[in-house]
């Protein structure tokens, strides 16, 4: 049995489970994936988030207590090469560009979603492998940053 403590996480939980399984097709589901449409909308759960590295405004209590709770269930610290490679690039906690994590949702798109997709043999991939890799329009601020 469970703890009354535990009580509210599971609710929040479970009412996370019922957003992802609406794939934003029922009509209480509009409110909180627009609120998240910046950072990627639902994906934002399969991301190693921090909330306060989010660019992104939660004005309601209950959806930052879901995204919160939600935080506290999936943060991890990556261990290994292997796990490090398989993090989620975009929302992470340790990818940050002026204290904030980034995504960028036409790259996510395309499939440049894990670490390993910008690596090569070894070694992050040359602007060149990069842009053959990934058919994306990119903008000045966003080759920068690749660069960077």
């Amino acid at each position: 049995m469970r703890s009354c403590e535990e009580c509210p996480r599971v609710y929040l939980l479970c009412w996370l489970k019922r957003l992802h399984e609406s794939c934003g097709n029922a009509s209480w589901s509009h409110i909180p994936l627009l609120l998240l449409k910046e950072v990627g909308g639902s994906f934002l759960f399969e991301c190693n988030y921090d909330l306060k590295c989010l660019k992104v405004s939660i004005p309601i209590k209950f959806y930052k207590d879901v995204l919160h709770t939600w935080q506290t269930m999936k943060q991890h610290i990556p261990e290994n090469k292997e796990r490090i490679l398989n993090e989620t690039l975009w929302n992470n906690r340790f990818i940050k560009i002026e204290k904030f994590s980034v995504y960028y949702q036409s790259w996510n798109k395309v499939g440049l979603i894990r670490i390993k997709d910008i690596f090569g043999e070894n070694n992050f991939l040359t602007f060149n492998d990069f842009c053959s890799r990934f058919t994306i329009k990119l903008i000045s601020s966003h080759i920068m940053t690749y660069a960077a």
